[in-house]
């Protein structure tokens, strides 16, 4: 495969099983532009994942080895495939390229990898899924003992004190990154069962905890879903049987705003539910108003929502601020805004996704609504009635 100049070895190292679809061969093929060899382990495919890597590698002239492990868990295979890297390809590999079967990996300016001069100790790798973003460490140096932790949602760290304060994790051109292209959902019941694993050997590993309480979420499993990320709270008793009120929701998400401020989730989160279970429209257009001022996220290393960000806090405020005549002016922004940013993406009542284009056709209703409010109060002579008395 003709190369520009390589400045690095950069080495894919993947495990898959039963990936000879439709996502291995442009995963592979997206890979090749940022590689120059790949460790490759199978853990008990019996569709012909390896024979079908192999062909894509031997393609674009890219040397190797493949593998072949049984399957326990994703760090554990991790690890020992990170382990078969070390003692075949070790001296081949200035660094490791840690991606997914389902994982494509893009270059918008047509140069990879191997072709930037890397020198940190690792470096996050942008990672865009449906509608959420995020990093992960995807790019780690051989020169560095590493180590796979967690059964699910494994996240590689030192391996050891040997490298303390050596590990400057940088960060990548904002024309690198990678796409997901898995069916959402396609492993959340073996996911569950992991985790559950995990959690009965260590009652008190909290990472585990809060995947097992997301995954249940994802399965529609709501109530052990609110079980498990109650549990994560240290002043309840993780054998006690546990019913999340409202306010007890609304408490967690605080804490979690209160933690990473940076991240709007847990305020849009709130009013969300302000309105729909309390019907607190003062409190709801509060919080979304929050969220709005905040802006965008500025840390990606945990999923961000994007539809939150662009779309459901100018939603929420502009429902809610129409019950609070405080913040007429503002819901009435809101809503002329969301449109705005609607429309311009080419969303009419009749095109695009289903949910954006019910959300256009209800926020110009709402518009409407503010309009005719404004109206009244302008023709009452400012003296209109308050559509409710609420506490923030």
């Amino acid at each position: 495969m003709a190369r520009r100049r390589l400045r690095a070895r950069v080495c894919l190292n993947m495990i898959a099983k039963d990936e000879a679809n439709d996502r291995l061969v442009p995963a592979l093929q997206a890979a090749a532009v940022h590689i120059t060899g790949y460790m490759f382990c199978d853990t008990g495919s019996t569709d012909g994942t390896p024979e079908l890597a192999k062909s894509i590698f031997d393609y674009f002239n890219l040397k190797g080895k493949v593998a072949h492990h049984s399957w326990k868990d994703f760090a554990h295979n991790r690890n020992y495939c990170l382990e078969d890297g070390k003692r075949l390809m070790g001296n081949k590999c200035d660094y490791w390229l840690l991606l997914d079967a389902d994982q494509i990996m893009v270059a918008e300016e047509g140069f990879g990898l191997a072709e930037l001069e890397l020198k940190d100790s690792a470096y996050y790798l942008r990672e865009v899924a449906r509608d959420s973003e995020f990093t992960n460490r995807r790019i780690i140096s051989t020169r560095f003992p590493w180590k796979y932790f967690g059964k699910v949602h494994e996240v590689i760290l030192p391996a050891d004190d040997s490298f303390a304060g050596k590990d400057t994790t940088g960060t990548l051109p904002k024309s690198i990154y990678s796409i997901h292209e898995s069916d959402m959902g396609r492993g959340f019941d073996r996911d569950a069962v992991l985790l559950e694993s995990s959690v009965q050997e260590d009652p008190t590993d909290k990472r585990s905890t809060f995947y097992l309480a997301n995954t249940y979420n994802m399965l529609n499993r709501k109530e052990d879903a609110i079980v498990w990320w109650a549990r994560q709270k240290p002043e309840r008793d993780p054998e006690a049987e546990v019913n999340v009120s409202t306010e007890d929701l609304i408490s967690i998400l605080k804490v979690a705003h209160e933690i990473i401020p940076a991240r709007q989730e847990s305020l849009y989160t709130i009013a969300k539910l302000l309105r729909a279970d309390k019907q607190d429209y003062a409190g709801c257009a509060n919080y979304a108003e929050q969220a709005r001022a905040a802006g965008w996220y500025n840390d990606t290393t945990l999923f961000a929502n994007i539809n939150i960000y662009k779309y459901g806090v100018l939603d929420e405020l502009c429902v809610c601020s129409f019950y609070v005549p405080a913040k007429a002016e503002v819901g009435q922004q809101a809503c002329k805004d969301l449109i705005k940013l609607l429309e311009g993406e080419g969303v009419t009542e009749d095109v695009g996704r289903q949910d954006l284009r019910n959300m256009l056709r209800l926020t110009r209703n709402n518009l409407n609504s503010h309009r005719a409010q404004a109206l009244a109060h302008e023709n009452n002579g400012g003296g209109i009635e308050e559509a409710a008395q609420l506490d923030i």
